[in-house]
């Protein structure tokens, strides 16, 4: 689990940006891509597993901590499905390994994030693109 950690680390620096799908920002590191779109209240970012599996990460620099926590995320204002996340200091991590939580996921415009530290609401219109662009990276 800390190499997986690692990688998310190194992808989340900055980086040059290469060609943006929407308001999505792509970043390339060394171990890899990572897209990402700011938000007035929380921060999302997809990364591509091995598997190439989604993680859908809840970023916020005023988090802090290394440990799982119970979630909550509501996608399009659906009621909110329990979650389990990975902290990582400023980052939640969330691996969709579900086919239907990836499907909605691609096709949500708002995620809410229900956490142990508080609500966060996120705009998130284009994230399958998003996804997909990660593939062609």
């Amino acid at each position: 689990m800390q190499i997986v950690f690692v990688l998310v680390a190194a992808v989340m620096m900055a980086a040059p940006a290469m060609a943006q799908p929407g308001d999505w920002q792509i970043s390339r590191q060394a171990g890899g891509c990572s897209v990402g779109k700011a938000g007035a209240d929380v921060n999302t970012r997809l990364l591509r597993n091995h598997s190439g599996k989604m993680i859908l990460i809840a970023a916020r620099p005023d988090w802090t901590g290394d440990e799982p926590a119970d979630v909550q995320l509501s996608i399009d204002g659906a009621a909110a499905l329990a979650l389990q996340a990975q902290k990582l200091g400023p980052l939640a991590l969330v691996l969709v390994e579900d086919a239907a939580l990836e499907a909605n996921l691609r096709a949500a415009r708002t995620l809410t994030w229900t956490t142990p530290w508080g609500v966060f609401n996120a705009q998130v219109a284009g994230l399958g693109e998003a996804f997909d662009a990660l593939s062609r990276c």
